[in-house]
């Protein structure tokens, strides 16, 4: 038998993929905590494809710096390994190379089920280990019951979901990740840059350094697109209340991470302003999956009002937060 299983651990950031997959590979706790506070402050509201995202969620996962990051095309994959993807995945595995990259859900089975009724699904997964006597890979993602979770996948349907990707799909790439030391050159906290990351989000500001032909609501802004397009959808969308909810769980720790470089005022009472706004919006967010699940109407009303409740804590909250900040 031939096992390699890489280290993965699920850590705080789980809404996507991408940024638990690359929390998930951190090897000690102070690995991702600087990375962690420095950003997932701002975050957007994408109309395009109705989602909302941490502003600048895949360009994190490039240039997270405890990892290294590769990429392989899939002319590449063809010509090097006549398209076996199988011995592809298993060397760069045994490599200590963790994979990402985007395959057909529907095509794989998971507990003797496929995950969906009608192709295509196409989504990220995250591949961290294999068996060759099971012909199985070790895997994650958030998309089995809203949660980031492993799984196994069977090699026989690893290789269809991947290669049912067409062409003209603008992911079939390959991404590697190799987990490396934080140097001694990082600089691991960046008070300034998480004032303007917050001064952001609290004016809705759309940072000059990204740049897209789209329409976005950022910060404030985009909690307040959600609050007025309440009772418009059949069902609300759970993924972005799960990603407020998140988002004061890492104001917690970002907190924490400042008070230990001693770069902040009043700590406790920013400590306890956080976790009131994290306890509620777990609140808010259990009202939303409860609306989701019996439809009852009874029930938009409150998640309007509490969320509506929720948004002026929040601007407070920041606002307060941002004058005790200790910048150079």
């Amino acid at each position: 038998m031939s096992e390699v299983i890489l280290p993965f651990k699920i850590q705080e950031v789980t809404s996507y993929c991408s940024n638990a997959s690359i929390c998930a590979i951190a090897r000690n706790p102070s690995d991702s905590e600087e990375w962690l506070a420095n950003n997932f402050i701002q975050f957007h509201y994408e109309t395009e494809y109705d989602v909302f995202h941490y502003m600048g969620t895949h360009i994190l996962q490039k240039f997270c710096p405890f990892i290294q990051h590769e990429q392989l095309d899939r002319d590449l994959i063809n010509s090097i390994w006549y398209g076996d993807i199988i011995s592809m995945f298993e060397f760069m595995l045994s490599s200590n190379k963790y994979i990402y990259c985007y395959v057909d859900l529907y095509h794989i089975n998971v507990q003797n089920k496929y995950w969906y009724d009608t192709p295509p699904v196409y989504h990220e997964i995250f591949i961290y280990g294999y068996n060759t006597d099971r012909s199985i890979f070790y895997c994650a993602n958030n998309v089995m019951d809203g949660q980031y979770q492993t799984f196994f996948v069977r090699y026989e349907d690893m290789e269809k979901a991947y290669w049912v990707v067409p062409d003209a799909y603008w992911h079939t790439h390959i991404e590697l990740y190799t987990y490396k030391p934080l140097g001694d050159d990082y600089l691991r906290i960046n008070p300034q840059m998480i004032y303007n990351s917050m001064e952001d989000y609290l004016n809705s500001e759309y940072p000059t350094l990204f740049a897209f032909h789209r329409t976005f609501y950022t910060g404030i802004s985009s909690l307040k697109y959600e609050l007025n397009r309440i009772g418009e959808l059949p069902k609300l969308d759970r993924r972005c209340y799960h990603l407020f909810y998140e988002h004061k769980s890492l104001m917690i720790k970002r907190i924490n991470t400042l008070r230990k470089y001693g770069l902040i005022r009043n700590s406790s009472l920013h400590m306890q302003n956080y976790k009131t706004l994290e306890k509620l919006y777990y609140q808010l967010r259990g009202m939303v999956l409860k609306y989701n699940m019996t439809s009852e109407c009874t029930i938009l009303p409150r998640i309007k009002s509490l969320f509506s409740t929720l948004i002026d804590m929040d601007i407070k909250a920041m606002e307060s937060i941002c004058q005790d900040v200790i910048r150079p």
